[in-house]
């Protein structure tokens, strides 16, 4: 339950940016942008796909929680619909989302060992990496628009 309120929450600040901002197309024209938004959006395909795998197969052997896993899948598909809009705030927004979760994972530590386990790496890191990727994309049209807009010039008259 914590986890989805983690998920709903890091959801719900990139919403508001992007209602905030109201992104323009202007990073689509950037071919290295959009190639880093590509990568990280598969990165999210395959997150999800993961979500998905358990689900399908504990609902076919007939667990009704099954389900559960539905619910990060569609919330994490939203987050990168609208790291999209905005790929600089969507990618901080992956990040800290990372960094949350693997605190959560790494709280109920057995024995004061601290370890890194599979759980955190599995449902950490891809969203690090793409967020991390997303920041790319954003800083590269971050910069080539500013260069595009000192190359034109001002109107006159």
């Amino acid at each position: 339950m914590v986890e989805l309120a983690i998920y709903l929450l890091a959801l719900l600040i990139l919403a508001m940016s992007v209602l905030r901002k109201r992104p323009g197309p202007n990073h689509q024209r950037i071919p290295l942008a959009l190639w880093l938004e590509r990568c990280a959006s598969g990165l999210i395909a395959l997150y999800i796909a993961f979500f998905l795998f358990f689900s399908v197969d504990e609902l076919l052997s007939g667990d009704l929680l099954g389900m559960s896993h539905l619910v990060p899948a569609v919330l994490v598909a939203c987050i990168a619909f609208l790291a999209n809009k905005l790929p600089l705030e969507g990618g901080f927004t992956l990040i800290g989302l990372s960094i949350v979760l693997s605190i959560y994972f790494n709280l109920p530590l057995q024995r004061g060992v601290y370890v890194l386990s599979s759980a955190v790496l599995i449902v950490s890191l891809p969203l690090f990496l793409a967020g991390v990727l997303f920041l790319a994309a954003g800083f590269v049209a971050y910069h080539q628009r500013d260069k595009i807009d000192s190359e034109i010039p001002p109107k006159v008259g």
